[in-house]
């Protein structure tokens, strides 16, 4: 059974108000299968987003 990912819902609603799309096209970006350019924005900014969180949660 394979494990299900869990994303930062607040990041997740932040890029869906960033890029004017729906929080479930977020998500299905996120997705290791998905390729399409647009999509590899998405997951780097999700990265670089929840980088950002988690370096202010450790302080």
């Amino acid at each position: 059974m394979e494990k299900k990912q869990k994303y930062n819902q607040e990041v997740i609603l932040y890029l869906a108000k960033k890029y004017g799309v729906s929080t479930r096209y977020v998500r299905a970006s996120l997705a290791p299968t998905n390729k399409a350019p647009f999509a590899d924005t998405i997951k780097k900014d999700y990265r670089d987003k929840v980088s950002e969180v988690n370096k202010v949660l450790s302080v």
